[in-house]
C-alpha cells in the first residue's frame, strides 16, 4: 500500500492537521492498516490519527480518502464525531 498525500490543512480552531490523501493498492485496504500506515508516514501517534473517509471507485486499484490528525488524544476525542472514533477503533480496543 502506497499512500500519497495530495493536501494538507492546518485547522488550529479543532487542533488538528486535515489531510487528503490517495493510496495505490492491489485490494481495498482495512480502515485499521490505513491508520497505523498514515501514522507511521506523518510520525505521530496512531491514537491521533483518524480516518474520516476512504472511497475506491469500483474496478480501481486507487482509493481517496481523508485523515484527521489530532494534536492530543483528548482533543480527537472531545472534537471528532462518535461514529468516526468507533470506526477507527483498533482490534485490541475492541476486544477489551
Amino acid at each position: 500500500m502506497k499512500i500519497t498525500v495530495i493536501s494538507t490543512k492546518d485547522n488550529p480552531l479543532l487542533g488538528r492537521r486535515e489531510i487528503d490523501f490517495e493510496i495505490q493498492h492491489p485490494s481495498t485496504p482495512r480502515r485499521v492498516d490505513v491508520r497505523k500506515e498514515m501514522a507511521a508516514q506523518m510520525g505521530v501517534d496512531v491514537e491521533k490519527v483518524y480516518i474520516v473517509k476512504l472511497e475506491t471507485k469500483t474496478g480501481s486499484h486507487r482509493t481517496l480518502g481523508r485523515a484527521h490528525i489530532y494534536d492530543t488524544v483528548e482533543r480527537a476525542l472531545l472534537v471528532e464525531r462518535e461514529h468516526i472514533v468507533e470506526r477507527n477503533k483498533l482490534p485490541e480496543e475492541e476486544e477489551g
